[in-house]
């Protein structure tokens, strides 16, 4: 049947960013290629609202979400991509009667293989009015897509009786297996579970990253029956009639029994159905992997209080929603709305914890004080991975449209607390602009959001609109993604420099040839396809005329960023005219000045660490470092295949030149990169100085003896400390530098590399710098090493000395280490939830403050090392645990070992394995 579509504007946890574009002498990687539909094989921008064979929609696309690679990408479409899908458009499933128009469906695009598979299929009906395995056009709606991590789950909304035959008279939330064998291979069809049970008209569905959690909406709706006990009226497909009304007075009469007998509370009452009320599910497996239909105590119904503190505390609730969850599922973050009926309502923004189950208020100023007030709408929040950082829309009446940002941990402790506060949508000048739709990376370092500003980012604006996606104004341009790199931009705003420009993510293709973007003509994001930007107030909600909801979203790390354009021009050969879903992968390059070693007495080898710098947008991950030609070498390491550059960072190789021969000597450092089939390749020249031979001497005169000069020797070159734990100091290891000539040695400096990781090295023991050695004589540098980080932790130690023709030379020692990650056991490993284990900890910084979770579960606990590194704690497994493995994370806290340059952790896989039943808590909202 056609499609009715409620307009939501909604929100993934995906994330943002921005970067700046620097200039060095080589830049390799940079380019702004836009393809219209084929498998991905760079960066730049693709069309993902294609079939699999590339054929373009004639109907429209929105609603992306993205998994955590940016591999695959779920949208709503109204186009018929699947032959299964396409039957849907002639006949409805008894095949008698045309349908007029197209459903919506899910499908999900897999930019790898560039493939476009129908998720939202339905399931033929077999004799006995059960669903069956046979695929075939689904019966209804299917949209509102959101993708797990790794692509597997697939959550939607859909009143499709064939994939959700117990929907009732609404709308169902359905989870689709992609793999329901669990053999890693993704299947053409679907396992569906319904996971909404009898909620009443459930919407905006979220995932969980690792796919264990759901969030979702519950609209207010009137009560089954007036004066029955709240405590039975969960959200019932169907209103209960007077005469039912007995039996559920029954119901919570042994409802209140059963809480006596277990010594509870009596149970607090579920949510007023009036005002509806945001549900998190928890999504347990079973033991051959798939997913088990929700039990009542897998559900927790999230709302907010009744009425609010202080001024507005005769307002009551009326209605909350717009939730989104954080990536690891433990933050789920809603809009709820107050009113009195008769003046303007009051918006509030709330975080629900998931592990302490606890309402707290995200809409604060800088003085933590709440900003809500009548003819202030907010919307669309939006949540890093952790939920440390949150965002969210706010629109005034008498005021712009801006993006809010919020840090809760502003000093990195790892504990949240008041929040950091900032205009996220604003100009380079630092004034506020017009923004709407934020959404995080996982990570939350990067925020992407929509505008209509000029002057927002680093491209060219079309500008002169009095129109836009956000309503009207003066001299707008179309709606543009936008994303910002919060670290740089907080970097740069504490170091007092002056604030870059976004990063565009939707850019025309009229640009590709020239040194700057110019935005796409046409809306991102907030779509209007009739262009005007009207906007009309239904009730209290503001929707588009005809709109679609193209939010952007990005992928884990902020390289991936996914959004609905109406622009015909951000990718080649579009010419379909409708609302399509694009996906952008930034294209991050590097830069280095060419190297010139100038002349190297044969012999002798000189050493220069060659910067490499990050320029432009979103993270680079370099995978190999290699030098081509002779007498170069990479000594003694680098620094750049061990962690990923974000804007305006760097990393350093360090080359050896050791001329084999006299005259130019030459080779070519190549560096590759993800995202990139061109590496960076720099230049790197040289010469070999051979000995200079004397002149024949004068026969006559008696020639003056030469003082014999001293011949430079040490041993050895390379000094390994092994492996060896974080922050813990190795004994000492010594250089012996002999004089081997007649006269004497002249020494110089000794000094640790500044570049690579000569932090973690000391020299503690030093005859050699600045002396004078005498024949035959010998001096000693003792280094130890203490490791700040794990992993390969290369440096040099450097000792100048005097060659043979007066030239100061370096002799270079290869320092080598690394630091071992701390590691975790625990007794039992496998244990039912509700228990106590054991856990213990080796490795660790002497004296850390460590604190120990299971990733995406409630309950914590810190445990402090012993001076040898280990620490023996109790830990405590909740209840209502999901079964399954489970990492058990031990973060250590960055202020209890001062010295770490780098994240510290350990992590075990634990078991959760089903025990005996635990009785229900009627203390807790579950």
């Amino acid at each position: 049947m056609p499609r009715q579509r409620t307009q939501v504007h909604r929100m993934m946890l995906a994330g943002g960013l921005a970067a700046a574009l620097g200039t060095t002498a080589v830049v390799v990687g940079l380019t702004f290629a836009n393809d219209s539909a084929a498998a991905e094989t760079g960066s730049g921008t693709q069309r993902v609202s294609v079939g699999t064979s590339g054929v373009q929609a004639a109907f429209d696309s929105s609603e992306p979400a993205i998994s955590a690679d940016g591999r695959y990408v779920a949208f709503t479409t109204d186009e018929p991509f699947d032959p299964v899908d396409k039957l849907s458009t002639s006949q409805n499933s008894s095949g008698t009667v045309p349908e007029p128009g197209p459903d919506a469906d899910v499908y999900v695009r897999d930019s790898q293989v560039g493939t476009t598979t129908l998720i939202s299929h339905g399931l033929r009906h077999d004799s006995d009015d059960e669903l069956g395995d046979s695929v075939v056009p689904a019966d209804g709606n299917s949209y509102q897509p959101s993708i797990s991590d790794d692509g597997r789950f697939v959550a939607f909304r859909t009143n499709a009786r064939n994939i959700a035959p117990d929907a009732g008279r609404t709308h169902a939330i359905v989870v689709c297996d992609r793999d329901p064998d669990g053999d890693g291979k993704f299947s053409s069809a679907c396992r569906f579970t319904v996971v909404s049970g009898d909620d009443f008209d459930p919407s905006n569905p979220h995932l969980s990253g690792d796919g264990r959690r759901i969030s979702y909406d519950v609209p207010p709706h009137s009560p089954p029956v007036p004066d029955t006990p709240v405590l039975l009226l969960k959200a019932h497909s169907t209103p209960l009639t007077a005469a039912k009304a007995p039996a559920a007075k029954a119901a919570a009469k042994k409802a209140k029994a059963a809480a006596r007998k277990a010594r509870k509370a009596p149970a607090p009452e579920t949510p007023d159905p009036r005002s509806g009320w945001v549900e998190v599910v928890e999504l347990r497996r079973g033991d051959d992997g798939r997913l088990l239909t929700p039990q009542d105590d897998d559900r927790a119904y999230v709302t907010s209080p009744d009425r609010l503190d202080g001024d507005d505390s005769w307002r009551r609730l009326r209605w909350q929603g717009e939730s989104t969850m954080s990536a690891l599922g433990t933050h789920v973050a809603f809009v709820a709305r107050y009113s009195d009926f008769e003046s303007p309502s009051v918006y509030v923004v709330q975080n629900y914890d998931v592990n302490t189950m606890k309402l707290t208020r995200l809409d604060l100023d800088a003085d933590g004080k709440p900003i809500a007030k009548g003819g202030r709408r907010f919307r669309s929040p939006a949540l890093s991975g952790d939920g440390r950082r949150y965002a969210f829309t706010d629109r005034q009446d008498l005021g712009p449209t801006t993006v809010r940002l919020y840090d809760r941990d502003p000093d990195g402790d790892g504990t949240f607390g008041p929040p950091s506060v900032e205009i996220a949508s604003r100009k380079a000048d630092g004034s506020e602009a017009e923004g709407t739709q934020p959404a995080f990376s996982a990570d939350g370092r990067y925020l992407a959001f929509t505008t209509p500003t000029p002057g927002m980012h680093n491209g060219t604006d079309a500008g002169g609109r009095d129109g836009a996606c956000l309503g009207s104004g003066v001299n707008l341009s179309f709606c543009d993604i936008v994303v910002r790199d919060l670290v740089l931009d907080a970097a740069r705003a504490k170091a007092g420099e002056p604030r870059l420009p976004a990063e565009l993510a939707s850019p025309s293709t009229g640009c590709a040839t020239k040194p700057q973007p110019c935005e796409g003509t046409g809306d991102s994001g907030l779509l209007t396809p009739t262009g005007d930007g009207s906007q009309r107030l239904d009730g209290e909600e503001w929707v588009a005329l005809f709109g679609e909801d193209g939010s952007p979203v990005l992928n884990a790390d902020g390289s991936v960023v996914a959004y609905g354009s109406e622009a015909a021009d951000l990718v080649g050969d579009d010419k379909n005219k409708h609302l399509d879903v694009f996906r952008r992968r930034f294209a991050p390059a590097l830069a280095a000045d060419p190297q010139d070693f100038g002349q190297v007495p044969l012999g002798s080898q000189v050493l220069r660490d060659v910067p490499l710098t990050h320029v432009g947008a979103g993270p680079l991950r370099v995978r190999e470092v290699a030098v081509d030609g002779a007498d170069f070498d990479v000594f003694p390491g680098e620094t750049c295949t061990a962690q990923v550059l974000h804007a305006s960072e760097k990393c350093v190789v360090s080359i050896r030149f050791r001329p084999g021969a006299a005259g130019p000597r030459s080779a070519v450092l190549r560096v590759g990169f993800d995202g990139s089939d061109t590496p960076l390749t720099v230049s790197l020249t040289g010469a070999g100085l051979a000995p200079s031979t004397p002149p024949d001497p004068d026969p006559d005169p008696e020639p003056e003896p030469e003082p014999e000069p001293g011949v430079f020797a040490a041993a050895p070159d390379r000094l390994d400390f092994g492996d060896r734990p974080v922050l813990r100091t190795s004994p000492a290891k010594s250089v012996t530098v002999r004089n081997t000539g007649a006269g004497p040695l002249r020494l110089g400096a000794v000094g640790l590399s500044a570049s690579l990781h000569g932090v973690d090295y000391r020299v503690t023991a030093d005859t050699c710098a600045n002396r004078s050695i005498p024949a035959a004589g010998s001096c000693r540098v003792d280094v130890t090493h203490r490791p700040t980080a794990v992993g390969s932790r290369p440096a040099v130690l450097t000792i100048a000395y005097e060659g043979a023709t007066g030239t100061t030379l370096t002799f270079p020692v290869s320092l080598t280490g690394a630091g071992l990650a701390p590691t975790l056991t625990s007794s039992p490993t496998v244990t039912p939830a509700g228990r106590v284990i054991q856990v213990r900890g080796t490795g660790f910084p002497p004296n850390s403050v460590s604190k120990l979770h299971l990733t995406g579960m409630p309950g914590s606990t810190t445990a402090k090392a012993r001076g040898d590194g280990t620490f023996s704690v109790p830990f405590v497994v909740f209840p209502n645990t999901w079964t399954g493995k489970h990492p058990l994370t031990a973060d250590v806290l960055p202020a209890s070992a001062p010295g770490l340059t780098a994240p510290l952790k350990a992590t075990l896989e634990f078991v959760i394995v089903p025990g005996s039943p635990l009785p229900p808590d009627f203390d807790i909202r579950r």
